[in-house]
């Protein structure tokens, strides 16, 4: 419809759909797989410190102040914060929204929570110092602003645990840094408010999924590409819509069929990763099992956002 339109199509051929093909062919061998973790891990310390530095800006002074020269002339005032709605409209948290070295929040919470989880894979690996290095990042991955990270982070964190078969030690160790990375988020709200706003988002969340996911039904869907991001900006869409429910755009796209074929695909993942990982060394499962659980984490909350839909998920996922 456009020649930005093809513009972006050349963009995801040419340079998302190598990438993942490079990197699928790069792994033979553990240590190569160790070695992308690291690098994954140790480059994510760079946009989780700066994260951290928004955050702590944003919410003594209410803007990024010399960061905010990275994103461009926007609304510096509700833009940078999320509300947290309380019971009968009486307060309300506000919550930094950080973008970090991205665009994006949910960007930058996509690659926060790939590079927690190639951290946690190092820590459960070798230990010593990576702990520190999984705990930094999981502070980075909390102070996004994206509310899903609040659950996010500590699920992850449990999932890869109990994939691995953890010693007492380490989930002692997890425990504690989980419960101190979850403080240094609710520290500028106060825990109680925001732990009561949490539950209700969440309800509130899980509710509007389930409209969106019975209201897409159907039997042949539009095509391809009718609610993707590309489209809605750039393919000259007059009708204004947005479905964040993932498998709610796909029954819409796909058709009930569709609908079918990936949540059958997506099973397959499922079983054929935890079969793996359960017939492989102990070495060798925990340095897989926190990106096992990321993976796993992703498909079940593809329910609430496209996620696989934004960089840079989508190249890491698949």
């Amino acid at each position: 419809p456009s020649l930005l339109t093809g513009i972006v199509g050349v963009r995801v051929w040419l340079a998302y759909i190598p990438m993942a093909a490079i990197g699928y062919r790069y792994v033979r061998q553990t240590s190569d797989y160790e070695s992308a973790l690291k690098l994954t891990a140790l480059l994510g310390l760079v946009p989780a410190a700066l994260a951290i530095a928004e955050w702590a800006l944003a919410t003594r002074t209410g803007s990024f102040g010399p960061f905010e020269s990275l994103y461009g002339a926007v609304d510096r005032g509700s833009y940078r914060f999320v509300v947290f709605s309380m019971p009968m409209g009486a307060e309300h948290v506000l919550i930094p929204r950080v973008p970090a070295t991205f665009t994006s929040v949910s960007q930058y919470y996509s690659f926060a929570m790939m590079a927690f989880a190639a951290g946690l894979a190092m820590a459960l690996r070798r230990g010593g110092d990576w702990w520190w290095c999984a705990a930094a990042l999981a502070c980075g991955a909390l102070v996004s602003g994206a509310r899903v990270a609040y659950i996010a982070v500590p699920a992850l964190s449990l999932l890869a645990f109990v994939l691995t078969g953890p010693s007492r030690r380490q989930v002692a160790l997890v425990a504690a840094g989980a419960a101190g990375a979850v403080a240094v988020a609710m520290v500028a709200a106060g825990p109680l408010p925001f732990a009561e706003a949490m539950a209700g988002h969440a309800q509130g969340t899980m509710s509007h999924a389930w409209q969106e996911m019975r209201g897409s039904l159907r039997l042949i869907g539009h095509g391809t590409g009718w609610d993707t991001n590309a489209a809605l900006r750039y393919g000259g869409v007059h009708e204004r819509r947005f479905v964040e429910n993932w498998y709610a755009k796909a029954a819409l796209e796909l058709g009930i069929p569709g609908l079918v074929l990936i949540v059958a695909a997506f099973a397959a993942i499922a079983v054929s990763l935890s079969r793996r990982l359960r017939l492989a060394r102990a070495d060798v499962r925990r340095l897989a099992a926190p990106i096992v659980a990321l993976l796993l984490l992703t498909m079940v909350s593809l329910f609430k956002g496209p996620y696989i839909d934004l960089d840079p998920l989508n190249v890491y996922f698949w």
